[in-house]
C-alpha cells in the first residue's frame, strides 16, 4: 500500500517579515523597494512598511514581494564579499540532487558536496553529531554582520529546516537554533522563518535536532518536488505535516511564542488557536499519551539545558525568559525536570546568578 503523504497546510503571510525585507531594500535602492511594493503588493511602500497596517497580504503577493526583495539582499550581501549569491535555479538544482537520497543523513551529505562544488559561494555546511544531537551548521565569513546578512542567513537556514521536514514527511523538532549575529531582526519576522527561540551572537548559524532523524527515509518523489519548487522557499505554505500529531502542533505554538519572546499561551488559548474546545484538546492529547503540562515542561527543559550548557544566559536571566517569576521557582522546576540543580549543568553555569 502506498504511504500517505500529507499536503501542506496554509498559514498567514508575515507582514513583519516583508516589512523587514523592504526596509533593507529601501536602504539599498529606494526605487526598487517602491517598485516591489506597487508591483507585487498593490500599495505604496510607506503603507506596506507601517507596523499597524491591518490589510492582509495574499499568498501570491507575499511570495512575489519576498522573492524580489530577498534577491536584492542576497546579491548585495554577496557582492560586498566579492562572491556570487546562490540563485533560485541553483537551489532548485540542489533539491533535485537530494530528492533521490535514501535518508535525511544522505541528504545533508549530498547538500554539503553540492555547496562545496559551488566554491565561489559564501556558505560552508557541516554536520556534527554528538550525544544524540545533530548539529547542522551553515558558516558564513561575512565581514559585516548587519541586518541584511542576518536576513539572508536566517532565510537560508529556514529553507533547509523546511526542506528537511518535507523530504522525510516528519516534523524536525528543534533543540536549539543559533545565529552568529546580534538580535537585529524583529522577533515576529524571525519566528515566521523559524518558529523556535533563537540564540544570537554565536560562532556559527546552526540547527540542532535529535540525531535519530538522520536515519529517517526520504519519502517524497521528484513529481512532488516539482510542485513544491514553484515558489519554495519564498512561499507562505507550511511544509510541516497537515496530519502532524496534536502534541507537535502544541509544541510548535509554544516554541513560536517563546521565540518572540512572549508569555507561553495557556491551554485555553491553544485550544482557541486550534479552533477546538478545551475538553477536546485535553482528550486528544491524552489519546497521544501527552498533556499540556508535559509538553510545556519538555520544551522548557530542553531550552533551559541547551542555554545552560552554552552559558548563553545567567540563571536569573534564563528564568525570566522562560516565564518564571523568580529564580527559586525556576530552580525548583528544573530540579523536578532533571533531578539536578541548574548550577550542575554546563562547565561554569553554577557560577552565574
Amino acid at each position: 500500500m502506498a504511504r500517505h503523504i500529507a499536503q501542506v497546510a496554509p498559514r498567514r503571510a508575515s507582514q513583519a517579515l516583508l516589512r523587514a525585507v523592504l526596509e533593507q531594500v529601501e536602504a539599498i535602492d529606494s526605487r526598487a523597494a517602491e517598485t516591489i511594493s506597487r508591483l507585487h503588493l498593490g500599495a505604496e511602500l510607506a503603507e506596506i512598511t507601517r507596523s499597524d497596517r491591518p490589510a492582509p497580504i495574499s499568498d501570491d503577493a507575499f511570495a512575489g514581494a519576498y522573492y524580489a526583495g530577498m534577491t536584492i539582499l542576497l546579491d548585495r550581501n554577496a557582492a560586498r564579499e566579492g562572491k556570487a549569491s546562490m540563485t533560485k535555479a541553483e537551489y532548485d538544482l540542489l533539491c533535485h540532487c537530494v530528492i533521490t537520497c535514501d535518508t535525511l543523513g544522505q541528504v545533508i551529505e549530498r547538500t554539503q558536496a553540492f555547496m562545496h562544488a559551488l566554491a565561489c559561494r559564501s556558505a560552508r555546511m557541516s554536520l556534527v553529531v554528538e550525544d544524540g544531537i545533530a548539529d547542522f551548521r551553515i558558516s558564513t565569513d561575512y565581514a559585516v554582520r548587519d541586518t541584511i546578512g542576518l536576513l539572508t542567513d536566517i532565510a537560508g537556514l529556514a529553507a533547509f529546516f523546511r526542506l528537511f521536514g518535507w523530504l522525510i514527511d516528519t516534523p524536525v523538532e528543534l533543540v536549539d537554533v543559533r545565529m552568529c549575529y546580534p538580535p537585529l531582526l524583529d522577533s515576529a519576522a524571525a519566528s515566521f522563518l523559524i518558529p523556535f527561540p533563537l540564540t544570537y551572537n554565536d560562532e556559527t548559524n546552526a540547527l540542532r535536532f535529535q540525531a535519530d532523524l538522520l536515519d529517517r527515509p526520504v519519502v517524497r518523489t521528484p513529481q512532488q518536488l516539482n510542485t513544491l519548487l514553484a515558489r519554495f522557499p519564498f512561499d507562505v505554505n507550511d511544509t510541516r505535516l497537515a496530519r502532524d500529531t496534536l502534541r507537535n502542533r502544541v509544541r510548535s505554538f509554544m516554541a513560536a511564542t517563546l521565540s518572540k519572546p512572549e508569555k507561553l499561551p495557556t491551554e485555553q488559548q491553544i485550544a482557541d488557536r486550534l479552533g477546538i474546545s478545551l475538553s477536546t484538546l485535553k482528550r486528544r492529547l491524552k489519546s497521544e499519551n501527552a498533556s499540556y503540562r508535559a509538553i510545556r515542561d519538555e520544551l522548557l527543559c530542553t531550552i533551559a539545558i541547551e542555554s545552560l550548557k552554552s552559558e548563553r544566559y545567567s540563571v536569573s536571566v534564563l528564568a525570566g525568559r522562560l516565564g518564571f517569576s523568580d529564580i527559586s521557582s525556576f530552580r525548583h522546576a528544573f530540579k523536578r525536570w532533571t533531578g539536578q540543580s541548574p548550577g550542575r549543568i554546563g562547565p561554569s553555569a553554577g557560577t552565574q546568578v
